[in-house]
């Protein structure tokens, strides 16, 4: 389980984030319980992921006070432009 329960403005210091990756690809997550991170499963710009039978739940979401983020489940972003790949390249 990845446990960001009470993560807040006030207490960052439970689990923000529960599978974080850049560029990454051929990843499974599977089977695995998200309670209360910001964002569960983040997926920036990797290929193939397989993503199932998750449970998320209680996200928070941290509303500019001090931080923006959070709200979200699963987020898959396509790497474009001026983000450049491991090694300096940038990806098509």
């Amino acid at each position: 389980m990845f446990d960001g329960r009470e993560r807040c403005h006030t207490n960052l210091e439970p689990l923000a984030f529960g599978v974080f990756a850049r560029f990454a690809s051929d990843v499974t997550v599977a089977q695995n319980r998200f309670d209360g991170t910001v964002q569960a499963i983040t997926n920036t710009g990797g290929d193939r992921w397989r993503i199932q039978n998750n449970v998320v739940s209680h996200l928070t979401l941290l509303d500019c006070t001090s931080h923006c983020t959070g709200g979200d489940g699963i987020v898959i972003a396509l790497a474009l432009g001026s983000i450049a790949a491991p090694g300096g390249s940038s990806r098509p």
